[in-house]
């Protein structure tokens, strides 16, 4: 019975140490496209990036690129503004 025992313990390391080293490996490929957004009354930049997904940039990375995307000067955003979102994922 340890024998079975210790067999199904290394088996099922043997196999989580495969999978992370396989699993996840690094995206090279992206996909890029763009969304036309309306913004609402109060809806800052922030809140448009938290909307869409931004692999590989953290969210203020993301909201200066959106920024950067638009030409915008500052952060401000009046409703009714539209912009265009990028919107990047890695395959």
């Amino acid at each position: 019975m340890r024998k079975f025992v210790f067999m199904l313990i290394a088996f099922l390391v043997s196999v989580g140490l495969v999978n992370s080293a396989f699993g996840k490996s690094d995206k090279d490929e992206t996909k890029t496209y763009y969304e036309e957004v309306c913004v609402v009354s109060g809806e800052t930049y922030w809140d448009i990036a938290g909307k869409y997904k931004y692999d590989g940039m953290t969210r203020d990375e993301y909201t200066e690129y959106i920024m950067e995307f638009n030409g915008a000067a500052d952060e401000n955003i009046k409703a009714g503004q539209k912009i265009i979102v990028p919107v990047v994922e890695y395959i």
